[in-house]
């Protein structure tokens, strides 16, 4: 905090700075106060308390609400089916040694290096709890939703905790259950958001708390769940560099170990260590190089221009959300606004789902005094029915409407080596 004060003083000694910054001066000092550490965590910081067994109750009723409305709507097997879902639990079973016989290749014909795309994060963690379910990769795929689920819970609880940004982080964290709108279904779903998400959330914690060991192993696990976990890396050595702390700053470029880590991986089993990159970019042209480019230049790939206007229509909203979470919580903004740089970029049909990241921190950190007003505090238990009832309406049909048919996803399930060599 030393810097701080050099700086604070440098601003008195000068008086058209002072008079130029002196209305924005509690905005920035709560800004650069937020990208030191703590002094000290609250008692009992890690240990589960009542307070998170409130919040995994609302993520274990949202969750179990939803499949079973699945279930009675259509088909329970489209929790699993749908999008990723597939995908991920067949590079659980393999382990990414895929054969030109997979289901991939036979229906679609896609070669066995679209895997690339599907990080090893989400489907070691499948992996792992099909090892307590000997092997049944259905059951362990239920249990890794649930789990994950919590993990969100806890991080997030934590992470509200450690920034001191929001005036009930048990009750904001419970609001994570069915806010933002798009992390209600990928939360219930195979879906490597609540991890990546969980990831981000602890790295944050421990860059707070001065433990540059566990926020590295949490930056690299996230960066081989999402590729965008590198922007965790850049977010915390940029801040570093706010802090004057140069070598921790030059630290951060070890982010791309895990990186060197996924290219060798493709290399060993596609035989290509840009797989990834060619798939994304080229055969699907995923990253574009102008701002909001589907919209403003007509060139929809989405040809669904009612989509892309309520996305804008969003995306403004975060934009303010953000700016007050840089003042309240600087790490988190300053993350939080790179993402959204990231999205603008991006061409695809669910922006919602990629905006995620900074959508919670725009949303529900961003205007928490919202959210912690008594009065729409009132109006929120009072339509928190309806709200619900609605969700569980527009997520099913979601999800009903983009999953794969229960023959392919048997077929995914009961993959196995023997059967693919």
């Amino acid at each position: 905090m030393i810097y701080l004060k050099k700086l604070k003083f440098y601003i008195s000694q000068r008086p058209l700075f002072q008079k130029l910054l002196n209305p924005f001066q509690t905005y920035f000092l709560s800004f650069y106060r937020s990208l030191f550490p703590i002094t000290n965590l609250p008692n009992d910081f890690w240990k589960i308390g009542i307070d998170d067994l409130k919040c995994f109750f609302a993520m274990t009723f949202t969750t179990v609400s939803l499949w079973i409305a699945t279930a009675q709507t259509g088909n329970p097997n489209s929790v699993i089916a749908y999008w990723d879902g597939p995908n991920y639990i067949y590079a659980a079973i393999t382990l990414y040694d895929i054969s030109h016989s997979n289901p991939w290749t036979k229906y679609f014909n896609y070669p066995p290096s679209y895997f690339a795309c599907h990080l090893p994060g989400y489907p070691l963690l499948i992996r792992f709890f099909a090892f307590f379910t000997i092997g049944n990769f259905y059951i362990a795929s239920y249990i890794t939703i649930l789990f994950t689920g919590y993990l969100l819970c806890y991080s997030f609880r934590r992470l509200l905790i450690v920034y001191d940004c929001v005036s009930n982080p048990t009750y904001t964290t419970m609001l994570l259950s069915i806010i933002p709108m798009r992390l209600f279904i990928y939360h219930s779903i195979i879906a490597s958001e609540p991890l990546y998400l969980s990831c981000v959330y602890m790295c944050f914690i421990f860059y707070k708390i001065e433990n540059f060991p566990l926020m590295m192993i949490f930056i690299w696990y996230a960066c081989i769940t999402r590729i965008e976990g590198m922007l965790i890396g850049a977010t915390i050595g940029f801040c570093y560099l706010l802090r004057f702390e140069i070598v921790k700053a030059l630290s951060m470029f070890s982010t791309f170990l895990s990186t060197i880590g996924l290219l060798i991986l493709h290399r060993a089993m596609f035989g290509d260590a840009m797989a990834y990159i060619k798939f994304n970019s080229g055969h699907q042209g995923l990253v574009g190089k102008k701002l909001f480019v589907e919209l403003i230049y007509g060139r929809s790939s989405t040809h669904d221009v009612l989509y892309l206007h309520s996305f804008i229509d969003f995306y403004f909203p975060y934009v303010i959300g953000i700016c007050v979470v840089v003042i309240v919580a600087g790490p988190l903004g300053i993350f939080g606004a790179a993402y959204l740089l990231y999205v603008a970029l991006l061409r695809h049909i669910d922006l919602f789902r990629y905006s995620l990241p900074s959508a919670v921190f725009a949303i529900l950190i961003g205007y928490d005094k919202l959210w912690s007003d008594k009065i729409s505090k009132s109006m929120i238990y009072f339509f928190a029915p309806i709200y619900f009832a609605f969700l569980l309406s527009y997520s099913t049909g979601q999800i009903h409407s983009n999953r794969s048919s229960d023959k392919f996803l048997m077929e995914v399930i009961n993959a196995n080596l023997d059967k693919l060599h």
